[in-house]
C-alpha cells in the first residue's frame, strides 16, 4: 500500500494531529513504507532506510547543522521519501534547501511516536480499509463541525488539510475558501461539472480538483452548486481519497443550506407580509405597523428610492436573493429587497432629502448593479421617482413596477429603465404595449369617481384636447 506526502498530513490531521504539516518538498512524493530513527549524539546517522521510506525522527532532532545535513544527505542516497520531525523549526532555512536538492520532503508534527504509528497502519492496510477509515473520520468531522457552511469547510480543512470551497455552474466561489483557485481552474471546475457531474479534474497549476454535487434535499431538479476539494499533488491515492471527503462534505453542506432555506423562508414570509401591510394601509400606517418596520430596519420615514427587478426567466427569488443584494452591495447600495412573484420588490432609504446630483448618481449605481448582475441572473429593472415617507415608499414601488414591465422590451437600455427619463407620456404610451396596462389604468382611474363623473368628463376633455 502507498500513499503520498501530503496524504500523510492528511491522515495525522484526520487522526486528530492537527498541527502535522508539510514544510517542504513535493506533496505528491509517494511513501511506501515508515522507518522510526534516533539520533545518536555526535555521531553520523546509522540509517538503513529503503526507497520510499518516511524516516521519523522519534528521539531528539540532530542539534548541530552538520548533524541535520548528515541525516538529511544519507536519506536522500537512500531514496527515502521524506522526513518526519517534531518541529518545523528543527530544520533551518538552509537544511531546507538541501532538503529540495535532494528532492526530500519534509514534515512535522508534534506527536511523532503517534504518527509514526498511524503511518505504519495506514501503510499496512488495504485500500478498502483506508476508504473506510476516511468515510468514519469524515462522518465524525461533520457531525462535530458548527451549523454554518463556513464552520463545516473550516473543520474539513483543518481535519484532512484540504481546501474545500463551493461553486456555483459558472464556476464562481460562493463560500469556502473562495480565494483558493484561479479563474482559469474555477472554469476548469465548472467544465468538469457540465460534463460529468462530478469527478476529478487536473487545474492548470498542476493540483487535482475533486468536485461533488450539491443536491437539494428534496431532490427536486438539478444541482446548481458543486463543492470542490483542491489536492497539492496529483497523487492518484490522494485524489481518490480526496473524493471520499469531499462527497461526505457535501452531505453536510446539503444539510446546512436546508436548515438555512427554512430560516431564510420564515424570513422572506414575514418580509412580505410586512411590505403588504404596508400597501393596504397606504399613507397612514398604524403604530404597531410602524415599530414592526423600524424593528425589521424599514426606514419607512425617510425618502425611498424604489426598485424593482423581474428575472429575464424562471428564477427562485428566495433562493438567489443574496446575489441581487450583493451585487447592489458591490456598488456602494444598500438595498432591502422583499420576494415577490416575479422577482424582487426593492428600495434604498436616506434619511433626508438626497440633492438631485445624488439621485442621479444612485441611478447610475443601480446600471452598474444591473450589469453586474446580467451574466448569472438577467434581470429587468425599474426605478421609481424619490418619494418621501410611509405613502411616498409605496408609491417608487408602484412606478418602479411599472417601469420595470417597460424594461422587459428594452434591450436598447441594458433592460433598465428609470421613471423620471421617460416622462408620463412616454410612460404611458410604453404601458399600453403591456398586457398590465388596462388593470393598472382601472386602478389609476378609480379615485376619479367612475366614467360618469366630473373629474373623469374634466380629464376626458383634457386628453380629447392633447393635454
Amino acid at each position: 500500500m502507498t500513499t503520498s506526502l501530503y496524504g500523510i498530513v492528511r491522515l495525522l490531521r484526520g487522526a486528530g494531529l492537527a498541527d502535522a504539516q508539510l514544510v517542504t518538498g513535493r506533496p505528491d512524493a509517494e511513501v511506501t513504507g515508515v522507518l522510526g530513527y534516533t539520533q545518536e549524539r555526535d555521531r553520523a546517522p546509522a540509517l538503513a532506510a529503503r526507497a520510499g521510506d518516511l524516516v521519523v525522527v522519534l528521539g531528539r532532532p540532530p542539534a548541530a547543522g552538520w548533524a541535520m545535513d548528515a541525516l538529511l544527505r544519507r536519506c536522500g542516497e537512500l531514496g527515502a521519501a521524506g522526513l518526519l520531525l517534531t518541529d518545523p523549526e528543527d530544520i533551518d532555512q538552509a537544511g531546507r534547501r538541501v532538503a529540495e536538492r535532494l528532492g526530500l520532503g519534509v514534515l512535522a508534527c508534534r506527536d511523532v511516536w503517534r504518527a509514526s504509528a498511524i503511518c505504519f497502519a495506514e501503510l499496512a492496510g488495504g485500500a478498502d480499509a483506508r476508504t473506510g477509515r476516511l468515510v468514519a473520520q469524515a462522518l465524525g468531522v461533520e457531525a462535530q463541525a458548527g451549523p454554518g457552511l463556513d464552520d463545516l469547510f473550516a473543520a474539513f480543512g483543518a481535519a484532512f488539510g484540504t481546501e474545500i470551497v463551493l461553486l456555483d455552474r459558472s464556476g464562481r466561489p460562493l463560500a469556502g475558501a473562495t480565494g483558493a483557485l484561479s479563474a482559469n481552474e474555477a472554469r476548469a471546475i465548472a467544465h468538469l461539472v457540465s460534463r460529468t457531474g462530478a469527478g476529478r479534474v487536473t487545474l492548470p497549476s498542476g493540483r487535482t480538483a475533486a468536485a461533488s454535487p450539491v443536491r437539494p434535499i428534496e431532490g427536486a431538479g438539478h444541482a446548481t452548486m458543486w463543492l470542490a476539494a483542491i489536492v497539492p499533488g496529483g497523487a492518484d491515492e490522494d485524489t481518490q481519497a480526496t473524493t471520499v471527503i469531499v462527497e461526505v462534505a457535501a452531505t453536510g453542506a446539503v444539510s446546512r443550506l436546508a436548515a438555512r432555506r427554512l430560516r431564510d423562508e420564515r424570513d422572506a414570509r414575514t418580509r412580505t407580509t410586512l411590505l403588504a401591510d404596508l400597501i393596504e394601509a397606504a399613507a397612514d400606517p398604524p403604530a404597531p405597523l410602524v415599530r414592526r418596520a423600524l424593528a425589521a430596519g424599514w426606514n419607512i420615514n425617510g425618502h425611498h428610492l424604489g426598485i424593482r427587478l423581474r428575472p429575464r426567466g424562471d428564477v427562485d427569488a428566495l433562493g438567489r436573493r443574496g446575489e441581487v443584494l450583493g451585487a447592489f452591495a458591490e456598488e456602494g447600495l444598500r438595498l432591502v429587497a422583499v420576494e415577490q412573484d416575479e422577482g424582487w420588490a426593492a428600495w434604498t432609504s436616506f434619511d433626508t432629502e438626497p440633492p438631485a446630483s445624488e439621485v442621479e448618481a444612485t441611478g447610475r449605481a443601480v446600471r452598474r448593479a444591473a450589469h453586474r448582475l446580467e451574466p448569472v441572473l438577467p434581470v429587468a429593472v425599474g426605478v421609481g421617482r424619490l418619494r418621501p415617507g410611509p405613502a411616498g415608499l409605496i408609491a417608487t414601488l408602484s412606478e418602479a413596477g411599472d417601469a420595470a414591465t417597460i424594461a422587459l422590451g428594452r434591450p436598447q437600455t441594458g433592460y433598465v429603465v428609470e421613471v423620471d427619463r421617460l416622462g408620463v407620456a412616454q410612460l404611458l404610451l410604453a404601458l399600453t404595449e403591456s398586457a398590465l396596462f388596462a388593470p393598472a389604468a382601472r386602478g389609476l382611474l378609480e379615485p376619479l369617481g367612475g366614467p360618469a363623473s366630473p373629474l373623469a368628463t374634466t380629464l376626458r376633455a383634457y386628453l380629447d384636447a392633447n393635454g
